[in-house]
């Protein structure tokens, strides 16, 4: 695994303060230690400073009381060559880390001296030859080449000398172990107490960072468990949204979040219970209606079949009707053969006549029977139509009680799509348009709805176009920069015909409620005229949105 790949797969696994305190430790921890690391560094440079100009004030200190010695062998008896030299054995023997260094010149005037006064080493040759002072460290020692150049005063004895030429040098070596024995202690010093500060800070950032920060992240964070778990009822303490920093603004969003959550599920709730209701409803209305229909299905049949007894009874009385004038035209010729005077079997025929009555007797009383039957079934025919009226009545009654139940769906389902409108996501952003135009069908459906009697509308809210869906979102800071971005789409047309739409459903409200069914008939049909170009616009519309998203 690359050390990417594991650190990477170490960020996933360690908690945040196991991330961010041991960088923060380690950010002090290097501060301390170049904090450590430059103050070593600057006592031991000071130390090496004033060791400097300790050594620049003991040369001042032998050239004053050496080198400057003519106002002193002024004042002394005897020769001064001799007198000086005394002086200076004397002194030096007194400070051992001194030498004086004479230039080969001095030797023209006053001879040679001692070999340990004159240059020993390469650095005070060079001394003598540039005439720049020297100062270096050697081991625990620091040492310092001067070199000696006459004044006015001098020249008085050293007349073989150039004002600016060097004549001599002064070396001295101090031993500056102290300053570095006191630098390692200071170092030391040091060391234990940034060690010190480095496990203070720790201690003091980890303590201050679960307090502050990983206490309130991480209640807020069980709290968003519980939420996504379905768990509306938690609450941010309230000593969280008090802070004014990042913790407070977290928790005051998570706080309008909850809140929006619960508004939202209470909403949702509320009105997919009403949903139900209404759906449990027009399940029980469709269930009514079907029993009337087939009660009024069993209604029509037996109807049918009394239709027939009737239709029977009225051919029975149309045959026995037949029979009956058949008869009668077969008695008047046998009474006009009874009338003949020739006719001698009188008494048969009279006989034969009184048969005839007897079958024409019995058949009115079949067609007197067949009478009260086809009454009966008159009756029941009658009877049978009006309960099939009475059911087709009750039927438009349920189907009127539907149509408001599907009516009051639609004001639900119309709710709970405004309520799921108001969280922007990227579904809602694909369905805007699709969801506008729904928005349209939805207004001219409640426009029908006032029209019937369902519903109540009021006419200056419907005539408010900036209050509706489409109205909103156009006149928003999304539909704003759309209009910007834009330019080859007509939206002064889209929002006159926005507006349009609203100023003929309110008067198309107004002539409803004046019973002027003239003019809310011309409304109608321009009000549909007006949709559909809104509804173009808008798919024209569309497609340069999913473009600019695109």
């Amino acid at each position: 695994m690359s050390s990417q790949g594991w650190f990477s797969s170490l960020s996933k696994k360690l908690e945040l303060h196991q991330k961010i305190i041991p960088i923060i430790v380690l950010c002090f921890s290097i501060l301390i230690i170049l904090t450590i690391i430059v103050t070593s560094y600057a006592n031991y440079f000071f130390g090496l400073r004033h060791a400097k100009l300790y050594l620049r004030e003991k040369q001042e200190m032998v050239y004053s009381t050496i080198i400057k010695h003519g106002a002193i062998l002024d004042k002394m008896v005897g020769d001064k060559r001799q007198n000086y030299k005394i002086i200076r054995e004397e002194f030096l023997k007194q400070q051992p880390n001194i030498r004086i260094i004479r230039a080969e010149k001095i030797d023209e005037l006053y001879g040679k001296e001692a070999p340990q006064y004159y240059a020993q080493d390469e650095l005070e040759k060079k001394v003598l030859k540039e005439g720049n002072e020297v100062i270096i460290r050697e081991g625990f020692d620091l040492r310092g080449v001067f070199p000696i150049k006459p004044d006015i005063e001098c020249l008085r004895c050293h007349y073989n000398v150039g004002e600016k030429e060097v004549m001599g040098a002064i070396s001295i070596v101090i031993p500056i172990e102290y300053i570095f024995s006191e630098t390692k202690l200071v170092t030391i010093v040091y060391v234990f107490l940034g060690l010190g500060g480095i496990l203070t800070a720790a201690l003091l950032v980890y303590f201050t960072y679960i307090k502050i920060a990983h206490q309130p992240l991480e209640v807020m964070v069980n709290s968003l468990d519980k939420i996504a778990e379905g768990d509306l009822t938690v609450e941010i303490p309230s000593v969280f949204k008090e802070r004014e920093d990042m913790i407070g603004r977290l928790a005051k969003g998570l706080d309008k979040v909850l809140e929006y959550m619960r508004n939202f599920t209470s909403k949702t709730l509320d009105y997919s219970v009403k949903l139900v209701d209404q759906v449990d409803n027009v399940f029980r209305l469709v269930d009514n209606v079907n029993e009337k229909i087939k009660f009024q299905n069993l209604k029509v049949a037996q109807t049918s079949i009394i239709a027939d007894d009737f239709a029977l009874t009225v051919g029975a009385i149309s045959r026995n009707t037949s029979s009956i004038n058949n008869i009668a035209k077969e008695i008047l010729e046998q009474i006009e053969i009874f009338k003949q005077d020739e006719v001698k079997e009188k008494q048969e025929v009279l006989a034969k006549i009184l048969g005839l009555l007897d079958d024409l007797n019995t058949k009115v009383l079949e067609i007197a029977e067949d009478l009260d039957r086809g009454l009966k079934t008159s009756e029941s025919i009658n009877e049978a139509f009006e309960e099939i009226t009475q059911v087709s009545n009750e039927i438009s009654q349920l189907m009127d009680k539907m149509s408001e139940n599907a009516y009051e769906t639609l004001l639900i389902s119309s709710y709970m799509k405004t309520i799921a409108s108001t969280v922007k996501t990227k579904k809602m952003e694909d369905m805007l348009f699709e969801l506008f135009e729904k928005d349209i069908d939805r207004y001219l459906l409640r426009l029908q709805a006032h029209i019937k009697g369902i519903d109540r509308l009021d006419p200056d809210r419907w005539g408010d176009y900036q209050a509706f869906p489409i109205g909103k979102w156009y006149y928003s800071e999304e539909g704003q920069k759309l209009k910007q971005m834009v330019k080859d789409f007509d939206f002064e047309e889209f929002e006159s015909i926005l507006k349009s739409l609203h100023t003929i459903g309110r008067d198309l409200i107004i002539a409803h409620d004046q019973e002027d069914s003239i003019k809310a008939e011309k409304l109608q049909t321009q009000l549909r005229s007006i949709a559909r170009r809104l509804k173009l616009l808008l798919e024209e519309l569309r497609e340069q949105y999913h473009k600019i998203k695109a």
